[in-house]
């Protein structure tokens, strides 16, 4: 960057970049380089140029002039000077006449008449051709002198004009931070407008302080923007200058201000703060693109000339929690925890052992997308769940079962029943049982077998077997049938005899006698019945009397009474032993 030759002023190229702190610096150097040609022109002090000042340096010094060296003239020589006519040399003067009267002893006279009341006159000037030719005598010259002089003293008795608006006053205050005072001499009569003063503060300022001169009451101290002075910003034994503007007296410029410390300011420049010049420390970094990750990404601390980008973040609506956002994506995943805490599943699986891999079996349950927080349940109804269907040694899901275990045999029948079509059924008592020999095998009793059939008894065994431990005593099978006639002179009685054992069991059959139905007779269980079996409406019928007084012989039976068969007989009988 470029700078100025005389103040060093930079002075940035087209390709720089224009930095304030340049602009401030240029503005400190400006206002330092006027303020001291200000203070130069308004102190009381006689200003010479660089010639004049060459000019009398060349001079002799005040010691009278002597042959071999410079000096001021003596007071004899001058009188002798004042003697030496204009163009003379060391000659013998001549005598002359005229208005002006010479002599060779050195007598000069003017004649009277020649200087008139116009050659003194103040309006009127000298006859320069009197003075040029040698005129105007020692005694003029006198009296012109004379009328300098006194103008001189009508000048110094003149009283010095005040004037602190293009001459500003200087002056160390006293008083305090808050209320500064000063005494000019000459004094001022009042603070007009532009009134211009520099103070050297002889106690830092505190908030809001003003300034008192010559009595002429308190004005606040502000600067250049108007803004009343914080706490610390003017410092003891430092200058500031002022301008009364309206009713306040205004920082002549704006100056350095501020509270930055060199780690708020960039390396290698410079900044006017209140604590004076402060060069910066803060480093110059890079830019550049931040890629967010699972790890914090730093950068360094600095001041960056250059952009530093953060990557765009795609984040899915549904992997975030209703209620958050992330990079701008507002979640919609529900809060399923904060729902209840026992949400229904979408689906449930059951996979028996081995099915997918797995030993023992699995159950499945997929619960509804969303955020659980680990304290909810995803929960299912199980009716059949319970106790009572597991097993006494099986766990299932902290569940013990109840169910009885039953591992031995002998286990008795709680009752039993008779199927529609005849089976058994065993209703056994509540357990698990595991099947085959020795693993719960269920007893029924005998007498649980004979009260769903009658006919598990003895005597409808055959002699030497035996059924369910119920042992028959029905002998081999004898018996005997053929046909009978009615023995009407008897009373319509039936007999049958000459068998080879006694009869259990009897049937006679034959038809009525208008044959329309067939009459069956019979002995079983030590009891005797009829029965009428008809083929349509006949009238044939069957009577108590038929089965009175019958009887079972020893080796046959009686019929004490019989209707009258088809055709009177004969008759079918069957016996059994």
């Amino acid at each position: 960057m470029k700078t100025t030759g005389n103040l060093g002023l930079k002075k940035p190229d087209g390709t720089d970049i224009v930095d304030i702190t340049d602009l401030n610096g240029n503005m400190d150097i400006l206002d330092t380089a006027v303020k001291a040609v200000q203070d130069h022109a308004a102190d009381a002090v006689k200003h010479i140029t660089a010639a004049e000042r060459t000019a009398w340096n060349a001079k002799a010094s005040t010691a009278a002039a002597t042959a071999s060296a410079a000096g001021l003239m003596a007071a004899a020589d001058k009188a002798k000077l004042d003697g030496v006519a204009a163009g003379a040399n060391n000659y013998v003067h001549p005598n002359h006449t005229g208005d002006v009267t010479s002599t060779g002893d050195g007598v000069t006279a003017i004649a009277p008449g020649v200087i008139v009341n116009a050659d003194v006159n103040a309006a009127a000037a000298i006859d320069a051709t009197k003075i040029g030719t040698g005129i105007v005598s020692n005694a003029e010259f006198g009296y012109l002198d004379g009328v300098t002089s006194g103008i001189q003293g009508q000048l110094n008795g003149k009283s010095p004009t005040v004037d602190y608006v293009r001459q500003p006053a200087y002056s160390i205050t006293s008083g305090t931070g808050a209320a500064y005072t000063v005494n000019l001499t000459p004094a001022p009569a009042s603070l007009p407008e532009g009134f211009g003063i520099t103070i050297v503060p002889n106690l830092v300022n505190t908030a809001g302080p003003t300034l008192n001169v010559n009595g002429l009451g308190a004005i606040p101290l502000k600067d250049q923007k108007g803004i009343a002075y914080t706490a610390g910003k003017l410092l003891a034994g430092k200058p500031y200058m002022f301008r009364k503007v309206g009713t306040d007296f205004l920082a002549d410029s704006a100056g350095g201000s501020g509270n930055a410390v060199a780690g708020d300011i960039r390396a290698g420049k410079t900044a006017a703060t209140d604590a004076g010049d402060v060069t910066g420390t803060l480093t110059v970094q890079t830019g550049g693109t931040v890629t967010p990750g699972a790890s914090a990404v730093v950068k360094a601390a600095g001041i960056y000339d250059t952009a530093i980008t953060v990557a765009a973040v795609s984040v899915p609506a549904a992997s975030v929690l209703t209620g958050t956002t992330i990079a701008g994506t507002a979640g919609t995943m529900p809060n399923r925890s904060a729902e209840n805490s026992n949400i229904p599943p979408t689906a449930t699986a059951y996979w028996r052992p081995g099915e997918a891999g797995n030993t023992s079996a699995v159950v499945h349950l997929r619960p509804p997308a969303g955020y659980y927080n680990g304290s909810t349940w995803v929960s299912t109804d199980t009716p059949g769940l319970i106790a009572s269907n597991v097993r006494s040694d099986i766990n299932i899901l902290g569940m013990q079962g109840s169910m009885p275990v039953i591992t031995v045999g002998a286990d008795p029948a709680l009752s039993v029943g008779k199927w529609g079509d005849g089976a058994l059924a065993v209703y056994p008592r509540e357990g698990y049982r595991k099947g085959g020999a020795g693993a719960g095998e269920i007893k029924v009793s005998v007498d649980q077998l004979k009260s769903v059939n009658g006919y598990l008894q003895p005597w409808y065994i055959a002699q030497g077997a035996e059924i369910f431990g119920v042992y028959g005593t029905v002998q081999p099978k004898l018996s005997a049938s053929g046909t009978v006639g009615l023995i009407e002179g008897q009373g319509n009685v039936m007999t049958v005899t000459g068998l080879s054992f006694t009869p259990q069991i009897v049937f006679v059959q034959y038809r009525t006698y208008s044959n329309d139905g067939t009459i069956t007779i019979g002995y079983f269980n030590e009891q005797w019945f009829v029965s009428l079996l008809t083929d349509g409406s006949g009238a044939g019928g069957i009577y108590a009397s038929q089965i009175r007084n019958n009887q079972i012989l020893t080796n046959g039976f009686k019929i004490s009474q019989v209707t009258t068969p088809l055709n009177n007989g004969p008759a079918n009988w069957y016996a059994y032993a």
